[in-house]
Parts: structure tokens; C-alpha cells; sequence
């Protein structure tokens, strides 16, 4: 796996996920995984995997850009934990794990948030955050990034939930070189990601699929051994070793008082690709398969049905693959 600096100093490492299972789960985003090294110190779980990798590296470019003005004098005077609460209070409005305005009534926070915005009107600075939302690996983990005039890049972090709040230093080179070195693998991988994309599934393809979702919900059943299909409005006819397994209008199976298996909603996706060419339903079982939704398809020569349990319909419908 790629380590770009010291992890005994400031370090990140990150990998990219390839293949058929990885490289559809986010569609457009290159995706990986990833953490930041502090002084022998990992931060950022590494076994949270699908994390897009541009956000970070665009986020941790843009601080190394504005290294400079990650610092105020008001901060001099201050320990290394004194330096963290204040700037948690500041742009978090929280004090370790509690919210500073949780339990207060409206006079409360609105004195709260005065004094907050009081402060940034007397003492203006860049929002010197490091690590906060810029990607899930990093979810439990507050950081901010320090540049005292004339001396080392200074990291104060927290977990949440650890007792005291950590403090590492290295040269402000050493953390420009690291940005730097990731920042050209991120590209480079981007852009062989993006090769790759295009010559297993064309854009062409993906921007043909189209998924809509069918009217009403679908239930399961399996036919009985004489059955009549008159007035039956047949989605899906299943014939195996078990016997046959109907997909119909949920009404209809009701009305016909026939035990349901499963009920579901449909997606319908066009699919006109080759049979000997990879086409949507490898995209579309990989993505579902990597975010855990249930889902069967059922292909025909022009179009492909996705059916999804009810209650996580809206999430499957987002996780379709667009150009």
C-alpha cells in the first residue's frame, strides 16, 4: 500500500480499489481507502473502504496552500489542549464530545452563538480544521492544523472519546512534500482509473441506462401446480427444478389468494449491450452487493429488471451507475 512520507513524522497512505467488484461502487469518483500517520499515530480507519480519494486530496491541497494562515496570536499564549478547546468552541461550538448549546433555551444559545460570532469579528482567521469531514475514514476524529510563525507545522487531535488531546510536529517542508507526492499519485490514479472505466464500460453505455422506477410493487410467488395466467398481468416467469416462480402486481397475487415470498419494487434499466460484452448488471450487482442492498434482476434483450425490497428502494435508485 502506497505510504507517501514518515509515519514516525507526517505520512498518508492510501490505496486505490480496482477491479470488478471496486472500480463501479462510485460511479464517476476515483475510491479507496486511506489514513494520515502523526508521529508513529494512525487516524483514519482503514477498513472503511469505497472512500472517495479526490475530496481529501483537494481538501489537504488547499491547506497546504494556505499554510501560513493557519494561525492567530491570540494562540501563542495557550497550551496545546487550551489551543484545541478554543478552536472547538469556536468553529464546532462544542467542547470535547458535548455540544456547547445542547440543554440550553433559546436566550442561552443566542448569547452562545453572540459571543461566538464576537470573537470572529475581533480575532479574524482561517478555519485551520484538519481532517473533519473530508472523508467517512476519518469520522471520529477531530483535528486542527497549526502554522506558528517560524516553526514546525503543529497538529493538535482528538478521538472521540480519548481522555486528552494529542499533539504532533514536523517541518513545514516535510508536510509540503508529502501533499505534494500524494497529490500527483491521486492524479495519476485518476486518470488511469478513468482509462479504465471508459474502455470496460463505455460512456456510452452508462449514459443509455436510464433507470426508471415501475409504478406499484411486485410480489414473489410460487405458482401452484395448475394455475391459470388469464387476467394476469405476468412481470416474470421463472421455470426451475423447484417449480415456477411468478413475479406479478401485488394486488394481483393478493386477489388470487396465492402466499407471497417477497415483495418488492422494479427498476427498470435499458441494457442493449453485446451478451459477450460486460454490461450494466455486473455495475449494478456490484454496487448494490457493496452498499448491502438485497436486490434480484432479471435481464430481457433490451431491458434490465432490478428489484429491490421495498424499504430501500430510494437508496438502490441513487446507487444506479449514470455517465
Amino acid at each position: 500500500m502506497p505510504i507517501f512520507g514518515d509515519t514516525h513524522q507526517f505520512a498518508i497512505e492510501a490505496l486505490v480499489e480496482t477491479g470488478l467488484l471496486w472500480s463501479p461502487t462510485c460511479s464517476s469518483q476515483l475510491s479507496g481507502r486511506i489514513r494520515v500517520w502523526l508521529r508513529g499515530q494512525a487516524l483514519g480507519d482503514l477498513d472503511n473502504w469505497s472512500c472517495w480519494l479526490v475530496p481529501p486530496m483537494s481538501c489537504i491541497v488547499e491547506v497546504a496552500a494556505r499554510l501560513e494562515e493557519h494561525w492567530h496570536a491570540l494562540l501563542e499564549p495557550l497550551a496545546p489542549e487550551e489551543r484545541f478547546d478554543y478552536l472547538d468552541r469556536r468553529f464546532y461550538v462544542a467542547h470535547r464530545d458535548r455540544c456547547l448549546d445542547a440543554g440550553m433555551d433559546d436566550g442561552e444559545r443566542m448569547r452562545l452563538f453572540e459571543s461566538i460570532d464576537a470573537d470572529d469579528a475581533a480575532h479574524p482567521m482561517c478555519d485551520p480544521s484538519f481532517l473533519v469531514n473530508w472523508s467517512e475514514a476519518f469520522d471520529g476524529w477531530k483535528a486542527f492544523l497549526l502554522r506558528p510563525p517560524g516553526k514546525s507545522v503543529q497538529v493538535l487531535w482528538r478521538a472521540s472519546g480519548a481522555p486528552a488531546v494529542n499533539v504532533a510536529e514536523f517541518p513545514a517542508q516535510d508536510f509540503a512534500w508529502v501533499v505534494a507526492r500524494f497529490a500527483s499519485w491521486v492524479e495519476n490514479e485518476e486518470r488511469a482509473w478513468t482509462e479504465e472505466r471508459r474502455s470496460r464500460w463505455p460512456v456510452a453505455t452508462l449514459s443509455s441506462l436510464a433507470p426508471q422506477r415501475r409504478e406499484g410493487t411486485y410480489a414473489f410467488v410460487r405458482a401452484p401446480v395448475r394455475w391459470d395466467p388469464s387476467g394476469l398481468d405476468l412481470t416474470v416467469v421463472v421455470e426451475d427444478a423447484d417449480g415456477v416462480t411468478l413475479v406479478l402486481p401485488e394486488a394481483q397475487a393478493r386477489e388470487r389468494g396465492w402466499h407471497i415470498e417477497l415483495l418488492a419494487a422494479c427498476i427498470e434499466v435499458s441494457d442493449v449491450t453485446a451478451f459477450s460484452a460486460v454490461g450494466p448488471a455486473t455495475i449494478i450487482v456490484a454496487q448494490l452487493t457493496t452498499h448491502g442492498v438485497p436486490h434480484r434482476l432479471v435481464g430481457g434483450l433490451e431491458r434490465l429488471l432490478v428489484f429491490i425490497p421495498v424499504d430501500q428502494v430510494e437508496a438502490a435508485f441513487a446507487l444506479m451507475p449514470r455517465a
